[in-house]
């Protein structure tokens, strides 16, 4: 792997760079620095990862990851999400509050009048019920969604 931390290593399979915090039987968790994520960001230039790194002052973001591989503390590795997992979680993520908010607002304007005062605040409802299905869908489904380990860029010293 050369260039950004953020790449598609194998085809459908996005990867990025970490180290090891805690292994665990059957994983460990991780350490993926958000500025290291793609290159755009490592360069600050125009990515949206980089705005939120900045706000939320670069703190990594710490995560599980299944792995059959034995992982050691301190260890480099590789991760890697398989794009329709991405495609996936993202349409839950979006996608459920969207429809969620398009379907209250909808329903309100049917029930009540065109351009009735609580139409918006029916979106609105609607939008936060959707928010809440995706959490409890994403806690449901948490490690369907969870990167898996790809390989060991550096061990570290005894």
């Amino acid at each position: 792997m050369t260039g950004s931390a953020c790449t598609v290593l194998q085809a459908g399979l996005l990867t990025a760079k970490a180290m090891v915090i805690d292994p665990f039987e059957g994983g460990a968790w991780v350490s993926v620095d958000p500025m290291q994520r793609c290159h755009g960001c490592s360069a600050s230039q125009g990515c949206g990862n980089a705005l939120l790194a900045r706000r939320s002052g670069k703190r990594a973001r710490r995560m599980a990851i299944d792995s059959t591989h034995r992982l050691q503390a301190g260890e480099r590795i590789i991760i890697g999400l398989p794009s329709p997992t991405l495609l996936k979680g993202a349409l839950g993520v979006y996608g459920i509050p969207l429809g969620g908010s398009l379907l209250a607002g909808l329903l309100a304007e049917r029930l009540l009048s065109v351009g009735h005062g609580l139409v918006p605040l029916a979106f609105i409802a609607g939008l936060a019920a959707g928010v809440g299905v995706a959490r409890l869908v994403r806690h449901r489904h948490d490690a369907r969604y969870r990167p898996i380990w790809v390989e060991t860029l550096a061990t570290p010293a005894a």
